[in-house]
């Protein structure tokens, strides 16, 4: 019982500082926090009319990802990428690593290469990726 309480004490005093430590992360050098804008709304939206089978969470990092990638481009930006570890959001199946048509295409039209990580080893980025993407 003793170990129980101690191990509550330690999750409810994480969570007090939860909202702190985010902070921190978004004033960090090179940590840019997109805002759910009108262009991420839209592209949201037209995401859910085209049934991409995402929660509204995921469809929403999506549509952000999808909007903020040619923005970037637009100005300038080469090497424009989207790292994560929610394989939901992988344009490739998790278990068969093969290509989920749908989300690849929207990546790839976007020029934004999607990493399963935040090492940007892997999957390999192709030579020359993004070159021919919308700008």
């Amino acid at each position: 019982m003793m170990m129980l309480s101690r191990f509550e004490g330690l999750v409810r005093s994480g969570l007090d500082k939860l909202n702190d430590t985010l902070l921190d992360i978004t004033k960090a050098a090179g940590v840019e926090v997109l805002p759910l804008d009108d262009a991420a709304l839209g592209m949201s939206l037209e995401l859910h009319f085209k049934e991409v089978d995402l929660s509204e969470f995921d469809r929403a990092v999506l549509a952000t990802v999808l909007t903020k990638g040619p923005s970037l481009r637009d100005g300038g930006e080469t090497d424009v990428s989207f790292c994560g570890t929610d394989s939901d959001l992988w344009p490739w199946e998790k278990k068969t690593g093969r290509p989920r048509g749908e989300l690849k295409k929207l990546y790839d039209d976007a020029g934004v290469w999607v990493y399963s990580d935040f090492t940007l080893t892997s999957p390999e980025r192709p030579e020359g990726f993004g070159q021919t993407a919308r700008k």
